[in-house]
């Protein structure tokens, strides 16, 4: 129904006129179990209207695949990766592949993408009506860090004397890109290349204030108490990390990575991430320190959460097919271990399925234990994180093939690590 009947309801014709902005965000959950309409239903939630464009092909063949749990292997959980490849175009196949398939058991059902926990609010519905009827937050953002006639005096009359009328016409990720790719060849030391990227943010946040008031209050702008203030704050706040760092390093002893106890494992895990591709690693320990299992995969992620969520959940798997009771599972994601450990946390959409699989898991597994690791203790897995990014790894990884040097990093596991890998799957 696209126009509203003659005589309805008010309710009825509010409902009507919110139509296109429900389907501007409303997305169904994917599985060989649902009966979704591959050409009509919104099912892939990382491209617009999240519904893809009938192929030119055959109408035999858009009927062969018109529900998208044709597009599974028969009584699997897994893509016919071939099928994909000859119906959709590369681009739509990576967002196809970035979904989390959810269990057989999990409920399943339509969520809210413009909110990041999956669940329809009014002011996600609001500012999903209200984008594009403003200038984005990009060109704002451009307009006070390079265009704005505030911007740019204040940066002539601060300590630095910089000009940023030859750098307007870059976009903010170029911007942003320049400032980070900053060294000391353009600098007398790393400090002071550091305390100009500081005084940029600070300065950025000062404008944007002053422009603020001026337009609602009527509040005169003074450039040169701004650059001022802005040397100041730079100024305060590079000597607070400094001490920082100094008070850091001397009452944080080296974080030593220790063995777990006789008769459990120790399971770290960890994933690289770019551009929406990500690849795991999983290092499975015994109480002597040996490596028992390796294992590395290469997969598609939304983003690197749910990388890391994707790595636990893996983990857990594997652990669970090989039946073992006591291990201990360790993570350097904060916010991946709490998902996990804490009900009250609802997850964002991105990782709901994985993190959802974990919990599953570990509800099975009393003697199981989850926990969040510094990074530095962590580091072998993440440069076998890396090393299976750049190799496509994908399954375990045989004794003989595991790099040797990722034990050769400071503040790694010790070099007289013991490989005595079998395959747990």
């Amino acid at each position: 129904m696209d126009s509203c009947p003659n005589g309805a309801s008010w309710i009825m014709r509010d409902i009507l006129a919110c139509k296109n902005l429900i389907s501007r965000g409303l997305c169904f959950q994917v599985s060989p179990l649902c009966h979704l309409r591959t050409w009509c239903d919104p099912w892939i939630p990382s491209i617009e209207r999240f519904i893809p464009p009938e192929p030119n092909l055959s109408d035999s063949v858009l009927m062969e695949f018109a529900f998208t749990k044709s597009l599974f292997l028969p009584d699997s959980f897994s893509w016919k990766l071939d099928m994909l490849n000859s119906l959709f175009t590369p681009f739509l196949v990576q967002a196809i592949l970035k979904i989390r398939i959810p269990a057989p058991s999990a409920a399943l059902g339509p969520f809210w993408t413009p909110s990041t926990n999956g669940r329809f609010s009014v002011k996600s519905a609001y500012l999903t009506d209200q984008k594009g009827c403003f200038p984005s937050v990009n060109d704002s953002s451009v307009f006070v860090c390079k265009r704005c006639p505030i911007a740019q005096q204040v940066w002539l009359v601060s300590k630095w004397n910089f000009r940023l009328l030859p750098f307007e016409h870059l976009v903010m990720e170029d911007w942003i890109r320049l400032l980070l790719s900053m060294d000391r060849h353009l600098f007398s030391s790393l400090e002071l290349c550091w305390e100009f990227l500081t005084f940029s943010v600070i300065a950025m946040g000062l404008v944007w204030n002053a422009r603020n008031k001026l337009f609602h209050e009527s509040v005169p702008v003074d450039v040169v108490k701004i650059a001022r203030l802005a040397d100041k704050l730079t100024i305060e706040h590079v000597k607070a990390q400094r001490a920082k760092l100094l008070r850091a390093q001397e009452f944080n002893p080296v974080q030593k990575w220790r063995a777990p106890p006789s008769d459990w494992l120790k399971v770290n895990t960890d994933a690289s991430f770019k551009d929406g591709l990500c690849a795991v690693a999983i290092l499975v320990w015994d109480s002597s320190g040996a490596i028992v299992h390796a294992a590395g995969f290469k997969s598609w992620a939304h983003d690197v959460v749910a990388a890391e969520a994707l790595a636990i959940a893996k983990a857990l798997s594997i652990l669970n097919k090989a039946g073992v009771h006591q291990v201990f599972f360790e993570s350097d994601s904060l916010v991946a271990v709490n998902l996990i450990l804490h009900d009250d946390i609802p997850p964002d959409w991105t990782v709901k399925v994985d993190i959802e699989a974990a919990k599953f898991l570990l509800s099975h597994w009393p003697m199981w234990h989850v926990c969040n690791i510094p990074r530095l203790k962590n580091s072998d897995a993440g440069l076998l994180a890396k090393w299976a990014f750049h190799r496509s790894w994908s399954g375990t990884i045989p004794h003989n093939c595991i790099p040797l040097d990722i034990f050769c990093e400071e503040f790694s596991i010790p070099s007289f690590v013991t490989l005595n890998c079998f395959d747990f799957e």
